[in-house]
């Protein structure tokens, strides 16, 4: 599970890490690299939905299921996956 869901986050920071300001991708990259996977997708989603980066709409669902299989932290909104926005077709 863990391989997984870690693979699943790198994903995700290979495709929006260099999106986001640098503030932002450092502690991205940091949590990543130390293998706080749930924090570092939080981090990223968070840095997505400040900036109104848009996300494609596979990878909103990825970040939903993602976040919703760690405990977020009480200052994080539990709606936080529902925030990204969305842009279809999606172009990186």
């Amino acid at each position: 599970m863990a391989g997984q869901y870690a693979a699943k986050v790198e994903g995700l920071v290979e495709r929006y890490g260099d999106r986001v300001r640098p503030p932002y991708a450092q502690g991205v990259r940091s949590a990543f690299s130390v293998g706080e996977w749930g924090l570092a997708a939080a981090e990223l989603a968070s840095a997505l939905v400040a900036d109104g980066i848009p996300v494609a709409a596979d990878d909103k669902a990825l970040f939903r299921e993602l976040l919703g299989k760690i405990e977020l932290s009480p200052d994080t909104p539990k709606d936080l996956a529902e925030q990204l926005r969305v842009e279809e077709p999606f172009e990186l």
